[in-house]
């Protein structure tokens, strides 16, 4: 049974006015990005929140946690108690997230993947399903989810797995990514379907489809300038039904997903090339390089610079 949500009083709300967009390095030739979370001890009395920040990203999120560090998830305008229990949650675009930290030791696995991706990776019926598992309206219970030990070791084990292969990289590396992610989730959505307690569908079929031309367009054309007419003319829609379906499936505006998706590109070929900041700002899709560097701090939170030299630097130990 999961672990029941608590009650939220107004205070407890004030993080969502920090909330602050974020990005990670993902592209459609890397549309997987995996993670790994580890405090084992840190400062008494732990740090408030236990995340650098209140963030929602334009991508999917997959967290398998564990390490039986005590602590509060906070979605939205609900909260979570998690124990030494293990879990698995799943976040889908522009939903805010914060937690705090009660107790170490603390790691997890996230894993983060372009909402895209499920369409690239099946049948149009199964990925909708999927996608749709992490974008649907539901509560902070059907986000957060303790599955039976031996389909939680599974997961765990996949998610190991696509770190090392994130890690080492290597010929197969993406494929062998895809694979587990979709391996993991079809096990979780099977699981679910038999405990009775799949979601329903928060969309259509016919809304997916126009949702899955939008993004087409958007990451085949972003180096480009792009408007919103022409992204709802390549989805089929008028503008306005455009961006209503747009926020309705995906949880934010197409312009911001295009922004964060700008800056992921961005920060991939700033980490895996000798090019010029100019020069990749330009290949993103920025027209001036002042508003590259202002967009790309306001997600990223540091320069471009700084992000260079931040993933230059050794990590440091927790």
């Amino acid at each position: 049974m999961p672990a029941p949500s608590a009650k939220i009083d107004s205070a407890e709300l004030a993080w969502l006015g920090k909330v602050r967009d974020v990005s990670q390095p993902l592209s459609r030739l890397r549309p997987i990005w995996v993670k790994e979370n580890l405090m084992k001890t840190g400062p008494l009395p732990l740090p408030r929140p236990g995340v650098p920040h209140p963030e929602r990203h334009p991508y999917c999120e997959f967290t398998i946690g564990w390490a039986g560090g005590k602590g509060i998830q906070y979605i939205g305008r609900e909260k979570h108690l998690t124990g030494d229990r293990a879990c698995v949650m799943l976040l889908g675009p522009g939903v805010p997230h914060n937690s705090e930290l009660l107790e170490y030791p603390c790691r997890s696995l996230v894993i983060y993947f372009l909402p895209v991706l499920p369409f690239d990776t099946g049948p149009g019926g199964d990925g909708v399903r999927v996608l749709n598992r992490f974008t649907a309206e539901q509560s902070i219970n059907d986000r957060i989810l303790y599955p039976p030990r031996p389909l939680w070791d599974q997961l765990r084990r996949h998610a190991q797995t696509m770190l090392t292969e994130f890690r080492t990289g290597g010929f197969g590396s993406e494929m062998r990514l895809r694979s587990l992610l979709m391996d993991s989730l079809v096990a979780l959505l099977r699981w679910e379907e038999k405990a009775g307690r799949s979601l329903a569908p928060s969309h259509d079929r016919l809304d997916w489809d126009y949702v899955q031309r939008a993004l087409n367009y958007l990451q085949e054309h972003y180096a480009e300038p792009v408007y919103v007419r022409d992204v709802a003319r390549a989805a089929g829609l008028s503008e306005s039904r455009l961006k209503a379906v747009f926020r309705e499936s995906l949880g934010l505006s197409c312009v911001q997903y295009l922004k964060s998706y700008r800056v992921s590109l961005a920060a991939s070929m700033l980490g895996r090339s000798r090019r010029q900041v100019t020069e990749v700002a330009l290949a993103a899709g920025f027209e001036t390089l002042s508003h590259f560097n202002s967009t790309f701090r306001e997600i990223t939170g540091m320069s471009p610079t700084e992000y260079i030299d931040s993933i230059a630097a050794p990590p440091r130990a927790s």
